[in-house]
């Protein structure tokens, strides 16, 4: 009797913890199985690279993940010199053609002075800026040398204070160092470069989406209008006009921005269009009875429904337009998250290629997860399963 006790209680344990449609685990248990896939994935691909290189040492399709760390910590915080000697440049030519204006500005002043015999102050030209942040990078690198070599070179007898006013010397360095470098690495031009893109295509594909989705799903007129169209649109492959589209508006950020716009907008503008639909016509009926104007009808009734549906919506659509976006910077660029995966897959660099997706995966569920926050503000009433 007493195993037989034993084996239900723990066959309930299990159908009240474990497995089962109404099993509940616990939040150790929850923390447990969310690390789980991501600890068996890496130690699969672990073992895996590690036969693999025992087979070919020189292979570099399946690189392990130490080596994996160290160049994307080379990418993240080392200045990349392309992109501080493009940066020089540029700032060099605008205090150029800033200088040009000033100096016809002078022209005038010395005309004016002769005409009138007054002497009315010159401008003064600006100065070229001599800062190299790679240079100075590479100076902080050699006195965070100089200071290890002193470390080492510490005798036994000395003192607490001595070693650690050192040691505070060294991480003060590599403080330095790192934000010098993170300004200026790849990583961060290219995640900066390619949120800025999304950013801006999806706030105005979203805008657009939000405004005539709700007019499309109240007023038959624009529905008429738009929907028949819109539909045909969205069957449209995106990829396929991309050559019009970078040929119309150029393959600058603004080609980019126009071909994730015409990507997204369409799915977004249908979906809310139909999701406008979905709120019960009892409650539009009421407020117009109330006295309601077609204006505060919608922005008190229809918009408060519409929101948590349109930040869903915004959040599926984020993945096609992350896929776009990453299209689009195939095509030649200077930076950009896919930009720089196009160019190492050239040298086969799959060391930096592997964690630049890890990279691009973290900010989209990063992204998904603001928006999943910013919805509970904004609609806690709106509950999904």
């Amino acid at each position: 009797m007493s195993q037989n006790a034993s084996t239900n209680q723990i066959k309930n344990f299990f159908k009240k913890y474990v497995w089962g449609m109404f099993a509940s685990p616990s939040n150790h248990f929850k923390i447990f199985l969310r690390i789980l896939p991501f600890i068996l994935a890496i130690v699969g691909y672990s073992v895996f690279s590690a036969q693999q290189t025992s087979l070919d040492p020189k292979q570099k399709v399946y690189p392990s993940i130490s080596k994996m760390i160290v160049k994307f910590q080379k990418y993240t915080f080392e200045p990349n010199r392309q992109i501080v000697s493009n940066q020089i440049n540029a700032n060099k030519k605008d205090i150029d053609l800033k200088n040009e204006e000033i100096q016809k500005q002078n022209d005038l002043i010395a005309e004016s002075n002769k005409l009138n015999n007054e002497s009315k102050a010159y401008l003064p030209l600006l100065k070229k800026s001599k800062e190299n942040p790679y240079k100075d990078w590479k100076k902080i690198k050699k006195e965070i040398k100089k200071v290890d070599k002193k470390i080492k070179a510490l005798p036994e007898t000395a003192s607490f204070s001595e070693k650690t006013t050192l040691i505070i010397d060294k991480y003060t360095l590599k403080f330095e160092a790192a934000y010098i470098g993170f300004f200026n690495s790849a990583l961060y031009h290219d995640t900066i470069s390619s949120l800025s893109r999304l950013g801006i295509s999806m706030g105005i594909a979203s805008s657009f989406a939000l405004i005539l989705g709700i007019y499309m799903g109240t007023y038959k007129l624009v529905e008429y209008t738009l929907k028949d169209f819109t539909t045909m649109f969205s069957l449209i492959q995106p990829v396929a006009i991309m050559p019009v589209i970078m040929i119309i508006f150029g393959v600058e950020d603004f080609g980019k921005i126009i071909f994730i716009i015409l990507g997204v907008l369409p799915t977004m503008l249908l979906t809310l269009s139909l999701k406008v639909k979905d709120i019960p016509i009892q409650t539009i009926v009421k407020s117009k009875t109330l006295g309601a104007s077609d204006f505060q009808t919608i922005r008190k009734v229809v918009f408060p429904q519409i929101l948590p549906h349109f930040l869903d919506t915004v959040r599926l659509t984020l993945f096609f337009g992350w896929l776009l976006l990453l299209t689009s910077e195939t095509v030649p660029t200077e930076s950009g998250l896919g930009y720089r995966i196009v160019v190492e897959k050239r040298f086969a660099n799959m060391d930096i290629i592997i964690p630049y997706i890890v990279w691009i995966v973290f900010i989209s569920y990063l992204l998904d997860r603001s928006i999943a926050m910013l919805q509970k503000v904004v609609s806690p009433w709106y509950k999904t399963r």
